[in-house]
């Protein structure tokens, strides 16, 4: 199997919403939900609040572009509710946090995520920013053989219903950037590329066959270059480690907040682990 990149979609003019537009939402009785490394999180009714970031007009013209395309697998935007607060859909399901649901230890559920991921990049790529969208790492623009990555790909930020992976939530850090980047993330926390002790709290009753998961996650999405994904995987976690290091001391949010968690050291810890396991990881045939 070939790597084949996402295909382009028919709409590259939507523009993503300013801070001002939407729908106002009516308020409600609240349900702190859990995570919100960036910002608190709540759910009212069937709906989702959390405050306004810089870069929260980037990812609402996302959604909004991705429901214009029908693609079903993520929020939709809804506007502000009376607090200022954006609103999104509630999507039902449970997020895989550890132990993670029963379906993703085994072959299907990386099918299933792989096969969401390659829908979300062929929905996504027929979507142009507008000119001066402020992502979370700052502005720019699209490049050519580029995507809006979703940026947060960790188990945490999928949503399970009936043995499937069926949406991605948390939006927060959309950023243009290559495909490969998204599937190296997701594929960095599935395999997972981490030692025996963090599979055990994921709920594996041994150490899973890492490369056969590997395999499965990336055939899944249909891209065969393994390699190419270890060092997308290897890169994304040292430009953390750089955006870290140079934004933390600085207060900009939210790399303030990783740098006051210890998430440079622990960067580093992952980074020698994945250099050290790329026997582990890809094995020769």
């Amino acid at each position: 199997m070939t790597a084949v990149p996402p295909t382009a979609g028919p709409d590259r003019s939507l523009q993503a919403p300013a801070a001002s537009d939407g729908a106002t939402v009516a308020d409600g009785p609240e349900t702190a939900l859990p995570g919100g490394s960036v910002s608190t999180v709540v759910r009212v009714g069937d709906t989702v609040r959390r405050p306004i970031e810089r870069w929260s007009a980037a990812a609402h013209g996302v959604l909004v572009h991705l429901e214009s395309v029908g693609f079903t697998g993520a929020p939709r935007y809804l506007g502000f509710d009376g607090r200022g607060r954006e609103v999104l859909s509630w999507v039902p399901g449970t997020p895989a946090s550890r132990p993670w649901p029963e379906p993703l230890l085994g072959d299907h559920g990386l099918t299933s995520l792989g096969r969401l991921l390659r829908a979300y990049h062929d929905a996504v790529a027929g979507y142009d920013p507008p000119a001066g969208t402020e992502w979370w790492t700052g502005t720019r623009p699209l490049s050519a053989g580029e995507v809006i990555r979703h940026g947060d790909l960790g188990p945490w930020n999928t949503i399970w219903r009936d043995g499937q992976a069926v949406a991605f939530i948390d939006w927060d850090f959309v950023e243009p950037g290559p495909a490969v980047r998204d599937l190296a993330e997701m594929a960095f926390f599935v395999t997972p590329m981490r030692d025996d002790d963090h599979c055990y709290q994921c709920g594996f009753r041994e150490p899973p066959d890492r490369a056969h998961r590997l395999r499965v996650l990336c055939d899944a999405y249909g891209w065969s270059d393994l390699r190419h994904v270890l060092e997308a995987a290897e890169e994304f976690l040292q430009e953390d480690i750089d955006r870290i290091t140079t934004l933390g001391p600085t207060g900009t949010k939210p790399w303030a907040g990783f740098l006051e968690r210890g998430l440079v050291a622990a960067n580093r810890e992952l980074l020698d682990w994945l250099g050290a396991n790329r026997p582990v990881l890809i094995r020769t045939e």
